[in-house]
């Protein structure tokens, strides 16, 4: 995991624990200060790496799927 990745992964937490849902590519973005398309490509690569489940092509759908790296990041 890369440090935008990482960024990315911790705001995830972080917003989910805070608002009960999770964010959309634009807010992840706002919050870790990277270009939407870059925050997706984030996003897709925690996929890939098994950090995260999402549906695809659906707003707010990213689950957090690793409960040890989640709670270590709440």
């Amino acid at each position: 995991m890369n440090s935008y990745e990482s960024k990315v992964y911790r705001y995830i937490c972080k917003f989910i624990k805070d608002k009960k849902y999770p964010p959309v590519y634009s807010e992840i973005a706002d919050g870790v200060g990277i270009s939407m398309p870059y925050a997706r490509y984030c996003v897709v690569e925690l996929k890939r790496q098994g950090l995260v489940k999402m549906e695809h092509r659906k707003a707010r759908t990213i689950v957090v799927c690793n409960d040890h790296m989640y709670k270590k990041h709440k």
